[in-house]
């Protein structure tokens, strides 16, 4: 899901409504990725498996795209629990990161650190 954007002007050029082909990819990688979280969040899958494998998606992902969501959230686009479970995972393997590798800082040629801290704080 390679897009960029700044601030919100994300909706003039990806919003379902001036882009649709953009919108039914990015809800249907918002959506497995949620669908994957409540899997992680209620144990329905190993979260060492998902760890390994998928966390620098699941992580790049919610760091790319927490900003657009929350805001939709609050234009009452979405509902206030949308993707959630995403969240909820994401937070979770950036803690682990932190956790097993303290000094390890977060690749700058994805995201600026502070891009990075923002999305992991509320």
């Amino acid at each position: 899901m390679n897009r960029e954007w700044k601030d919100f002007d994300f909706q003039k050029h990806y919003d379902s409504h001036v882009n649709p082909e953009n919108f039914s990819e990015r809800v249907a990688f918002w959506t497995e990725l949620d669908i994957l979280g409540y899997q992680f969040r209620t144990g329905l899958i190993d979260n060492e498996t998902v760890y390994s494998t998928l966390r620098g998606q699941i992580v790049n992902g919610w760091v790319k795209f927490k900003p657009t969501i929350y805001e939709y959230k609050k234009k009452l686009e979405f509902l206030k629990d949308a993707y959630m479970n995403w969240e909820f995972m994401a937070n979770k393997l950036s803690r682990i990161y932190k956790e097993r590798d303290p000094p390890y800082k977060w690749d700058s040629s994805y995201f600026k650190s502070e891009e990075y801290d923002k999305a992991f704080t509320k």
